[in-house]
């Protein structure tokens, strides 16, 4: 997640064509502009809520579906048993 003067790892815990659901140590207040990495996009959005360290955002410009299919088939080839991401951690 990009902010205005920050950097920071989250988790994204839900994505859909409109926003996300997110888990950060330090969300960032309701009404902050944001710029969201999910795959390969860099998606510019906004703080709508946030409850301890789960916030939502709205896209400025929602997702197709096509795209988010695509994230999620990426995020999924790099998690599945035969990814090399799965078989580094295995290893380990």
């Amino acid at each position: 997640m990009i902010t205005a003067d920050s950097l920071t790892r989250v988790h994204l815990l839900n994505l859909s064509v409109g926003g996300a659901l997110i888990y950060a140590a330090d969300p960032p207040e309701p009404g902050t502009a944001i710029r969201v990495r999910c795959g390969a996009h860099l998606l510019p959005a906004q703080v709508a809520w946030k409850d301890h360290r789960r916030f939502g955002v709205t896209f400025v410009v929602p997702l197709t579906d096509a795209d988010l299919n695509k994230t999620i088939a990426e995020h999924d080839a790099r998690v599945s048993p035969g990814s090399q991401c799965a078989r580094s951690a295995v290893a380990a």
